[in-house]
């Protein structure tokens, strides 16, 4: 599982802007990038210019070159994840932010109750993007290692509180989510930590009522999604269990809304370029929060409501579709190995 997809709440969005942006954004005055792979000395840096007058804004993951661990393994694996953060300046004379890392060691139960202990000193997990894992390189392997970054607003005084649901399979691991969701907690990350499924989940002061669906193939998540949303259920998330999407188990988080949405499923495959375009013509809408396995879900829009999209391969067309007034989607995963980008059009005018 890619747990840096999750924009849990991601979702949704909330998934993390791409790090190849961040350096252009980092050129102007107002804003300063932090970058590492260790979490202590990313701490201490964040802190450092949280002093200086600058807040968090987005974080995401981002190959780091650790020599370090290129000498170790000797021709292995030289490079280790880290994390690349965009903090922009707040207005002067206003009080600092303070940062908090905490990193889930051996256990999980301990990740768990250090995350509260933060959170009991009036820090929060930053929602949305503010846990990632860093898949860190070893002599012995590589682990995939969560953080979570952990923010202190000025004069902070509520107290948050979080819990970490998990199992080794994956239908205890959908009982054990569904079963906080019916305690009024949220989801703030989905991952793994080896073989281990997690959910860090954020205690909510509004109850929402909200899902956890698994599945082992495309076809039956689904058949779950469309079941759910007959009873007004909406997509926050979807997620593959493996990279290639092909295998593995398959989950959707998703969360009661005002209306029933109607959704259809095309094929993440370029061949199938035809069946999208259709779909759009007839006014639906891409979810960029639900991409899974070999399916790419799409929404029908509201009355009136008609979208195209650009599917680019590089910064420079990327530049161009902006320009054009497309906006970059924030995806679970990529459509036909592309960044999208989509804008609003007219309704097409009948013949």
């Amino acid at each position: 599982m890619n747990p840096l997809r999750i924009g849990l709440g991601l979702i949704a969005l909330l998934l993390p802007i791409p790090a190849t942006a961040m350096p252009q954004q980092a050129a102007a005055s107002s804003t300063r990038l932090v970058k590492g792979d260790d979490p202590s000395k990313l701490e201490k840096e964040l802190n450092e210019a949280a002093a200086n007058g600058y807040r968090i804004c987005r974080a995401a993951p981002e190959r780091i070159h650790n020599a370090v661990a290129n000498i170790l393994l000797a021709g292995g694996h030289d490079d280790t994840s880290g994390a690349v953060v965009l903090m922009e300046r707040i207005p002067s004379g206003s009080a600092n932010y303070q940062y908090a890392i905490i990193r889930l060691f051996a256990r999980v139960s301990s990740w768990e109750r250090d995350i509260n202990k933060a959170a009991s000193q009036g820090f929060r997990v930053i929602p949305g993007y503010g846990t990632l894992t860093m898949h860190q390189g070893f002599v012995l392997g590589t682990a995939q290692v969560p953080i979570t970054i952990m923010e202190k607003a000025p004069e902070a005084s509520e107290v948050k509180e979080y819990v970490v649901a998990e199992a080794r399979q994956m239908d205890n691991f959908e009982h054990e989510v569904n079963q906080r969701f019916a305690n009024h907690y949220s989801i703030m990350y989905i991952g793994q930590f080896y073989a281990l499924h997690l959910a860090l989940m954020e205690k909510r002061n509004t109850p929402v009522d909200e899902r956890l669906l698994t599945a082992k193939k495309d076809e039956e998540l689904e058949a779950k999604i469309r079941a759910s949303a007959a009873e007004r259920f909406c997509i926050v998330h979807t997620e593959s269990t493996l990279e290639d999407a092909s295998h593995g188990d398959r989950l959707a988080h998703v969360q009661k809304c005002d209306t029933a949405p109607e959704y259809i499923f095309t094929e993440n495959d370029q061949k199938a370029r035809a069946d999208f375009d259709k779909a759009v013509a007839d006014g639906y809408r891409l979810v960029p929060a639900g991409i899974f396995g070999k399916a790419i879900t799409l929404v029908k829009g509201r009355a009136g409501e008609h979208y195209e999209y650009r599917f680019v391969k590089d910064k420079a067309e990327r530049n161009e579709a902006r320009q054009m007034g497309y906006t970059e989607l924030p995806l679970s995963y990529p459509v036909w190995h592309s960044v999208v980008l989509e804008r609003p059009i007219s309704a097409p005018q009948p013949r």
